[in-house]
C-alpha cells in the first residue's frame, strides 16, 4: 500500500514536471492555468490507458497521439501550430489534405504514431503494475473544474465574450492559452467548423440572398442575371455556394 502511494506520488512528480517542459519549450507558455491543463491532460491520458475498458483506452490513445503530433510540429516547424494551419484543417478539401500528410508523414505523423505506441505500451506495461490510487485518478477533473471556473470567470468579463457569439472561432483562440495541449487547438477546430457552416451547402439560409435562391414550389432557378464568382484556394467543394444556396 505504502509503496503504491509513493509510486503514485513519483509517477504525480515527473508528469508535473513534464507538463512546465511541454509548456515553456514547446508551447512557449509558462503560466499556472496552462501547467495545471497539461498536467491534467497527461494524468487523464494515462489513468484512461490504464483503465481497462476499450472505449477509454481508445481516448487516451488519440489524445496522447494528438500531443505527440503537436509536439514534432513544434520541433519540426520551430512553433507551435498556428490557427491558419487549424483553420485549414478545416477547410482544405481530401485531396489536398491526403497530399499534405504524404508530404509530413516522415517527419510528423510516422514519428508521432511510433512514439504513441511506446508510451501507450509503457503505460500498460510499467505503469499497470502501480495501482493508481482514486485520488490520482480525480485530479483531471479537480483540476479542469478549477482551471474552467477561472476561465469562464476571465471569459465573461472581458470583451472577448462578445466576440464569441460573433465568431465561434474566438473561442478556441482563447482557450488555446490556457490549455495549450490538445483540448485549446480541439476546440479552435470546432469552433472553426461551426463558423464556417453557414457557409455549406447543407446549411440553407432563405432570408440571405433571394437573388439566388431556387424556387422551391416549382423547382426552377428565379431568372435573373446575377452571376456569382466564387473562388477558393484548394477549399472544400461544399463551400462551393452562397450561404448554403444553390448557384445556377
Amino acid at each position: 500500500m505504502l509503496k503504491s502511494i509513493k509510486s503514485s506520488a513519483i509517477l504525480f512528480f515527473v508528469l508535473l514536471a513534464a507538463a512546465y517542459a511541454i509548456n515553456v519549450f514547446i508551447y512557449n507558455k509558462d503560466s499556472s492555468t496552462p501547467h495545471l491543463s497539461t498536467l491534467s491532460l497527461l494524468i487523464a491520458i494515462i489513468s484512461l490507458i490504464n483503465s481497462g475498458v476499450v472505449s477509454f483506452i481508445a481516448v487516451g490513445v488519440v489524445f496522447l497521439f494528438l500531443l505527440m503530433l503537436e509536439i514534432f510540429y513544434t520541433l519540426v516547424f520551430g512553433e507551435r501550430i498556428s490557427v491558419s494551419v487549424l483553420s485549414s484543417i478545416v477547410e482544405s478539401n481530401q485531396k489536398e489534405a491526403f497530399l499534405m500528410t504524404l508530404h509530413y508523414f516522415f517527419t510528423l505523423f510516422l514519428p508521432a504514431i511510433l512514439i504513441t505506441c511506446f508510451f501507450t505500451f509503457f503505460f500498460k506495461v510499467k505503469i499497470k503494475k502501480i495501482r493508481l490510487p482514486i485520488w490520482f485518478k480525480l485530479t483531471p477533473v479537480f483540476l479542469y473544474s478549477m482551471t474552467a471556473y477561472s476561465a469562464s470567470s476571465t471569459l465573461l468579463n472581458s470583451f472577448v465574450y462578445a466576440n464569441v457569439k460573433e465568431d465561434n472561432r474566438e473561442l478556441g483562440t482563447f482557450l488555446r492559452d490556457r490549455y495549450p495541449a490538445v483540448i485549446g487547438d480541439v476546440f479552435y477546430i470546432y469552433g472553426a467548423i461551426r463558423s464556417v457552416d453557414k457557409y455549406s451547402i447543407t446549411k440553407q439560409n432563405m432570408e440571405f440572398n433571394e437573388s439566388i435562391d431556387i424556387d422551391i414550389d416549382v423547382g426552377n432557378p428565379i431568372e435573373n442575371n446575377l452571376i456569382v464568382l466564387i473562388m477558393g484556394e484548394s477549399s472544400l467543394f461544399s463551400r462551393y455556394s452562397a450561404y448554403g444556396h444553390r448557384l445556377c
